[in-house]
Parts: C-alpha cells; structure tokens; sequence
C-alpha cells in the first residue's frame, strides 16, 4: 500500500471533512514520524471528538477557526497507540 512505502515521511498530515476524530487517528497514524504536525479542522463538536479517542495518545493544542465561528482546528504531535 502506498501509506508503506511513505510511513513517518511527512512533515504535515492534515484531513477536513473526513472522519470522526476516533476514525481519524488510525487513518493518519501511519504517516506520522517524530516531528509530524497533524491539522484537523473539527466544529463545535471537536471535545466531544477528543474524548472519544481512546486507542491513541497524543499531544494537543485546540487553536480556534479563524473562518468557522464554533470550529476549532487541532493540532497534533506525538501521535502514538495506546
């Protein structure tokens, strides 16, 4: 598969629109390396999203929208499983 031959290569993994933040982080896991930034536009849901993660740990800075009054973008590094 493709996310094999690029796995932990990416600086910035970002996705909008594509999945509840517990369905996410699987996704996305895979092109994580040490220093990856993940961006993920999430609404006004985005801490209901946050704690329904529990498969994964990770670091976390909710930076507000600047386009989307109740929207939230969160940052994430260190992303690893539980």
């Amino acid at each position: 598969a493709l996310h094999d031959e690029l796995a932990g290569g990416f600086d910035v993994v970002s996705a909008r629109a594509l999945a509840p933040l517990h369905k996410l982080m699987p996704l996305a896991a895979p092109f994580f390396g040490a220093s990856t930034l993940g961006l993920f536009p999430k609404g006004r849901d985005a801490d209901t999203e946050i704690n329904a993660v529990s498969a994964f740990r990770f670091d976390l800075a909710k930076i507000p929208s600047r386009t989307e009054p109740d929207g939230t973008v969160l940052a994430v590094r260190n992303l690893q499983r539980a």
